[in-house]
């Protein structure tokens, strides 16, 4: 996760007309540091801003509008659980309630971090050829390099600048 908020400080000097805004999860709340990452975009958001924020109808909804403010949304790291989850529409969480009412004409790029094993394995295969199938950019790590010779306990992600690249390549097709 450092190295994504380090890739959002990149795209920012860029260009200016980046701004960022962060959902985390409770899982990812365990691995963040509030405070550095909110030196880093205008506003976090975890699963009690959507609770809270509706009380009645006419209340705005947090998600529908994350949905109509940003033009990309990226998801790094993601765990299997959330890509199982954003797979078959389940939406419990703040962030899965996003992706389900992303509009699917603005990019959604999903960045898996995944064990060497499981990128092989027949589900999540289907999951990610699913995501495929729905427009959305999926963002694979490269293979650990030890896979082969004996078990690989990393979860890599895709490199950020990788990241970088393609939310600057599809603002600049937008």
């Amino acid at each position: 996760m450092q190295g994504m908020l380090l890739s959002m400080t990149n795209l920012s000097t860029r260009t200016e007309e980046f701004h960022f805004r962060v959902v985390l999860t409770e899982q990812s709340r365990t691995n963040i540091n509030n405070d550095y990452i909110s030196k880093l975009t205008e506003m976090v958001y975890t699963d009690e801003d959507e609770w809270n924020l509706w009380q009645r109808r006419g209340d705005p909804v947090l998600h529908i509008d994350l949905t109509k403010w940003a033009d990309v949304l990226v998801v790094a790291p993601l765990d299997m659980n959330t890509l199982a989850k954003i797979a078959v529409g389940i939406c419990d969480n703040l962030l899965t309630c996003i992706v389900r009412a992303w509009n699917i004409k603005k990019p959604l790029i999903l960045c898996p971090a995944l064990p060497a094993e499981a990128t092989e394995q027949i589900l999540t295969k289907l999951q990610i050829g699913t995501l495929k199938s729905w427009g959305y950019d999926v963002l694979l790590p490269e293979p650990c390099a030890e896979a082969s010779s004996k078990n690989c306990y990393a979860y890599p992600m895709v490199e950020t600048d990788k990241i970088a690249d393609l939310v600057m390549l599809k603002m600049s097709v937008k």
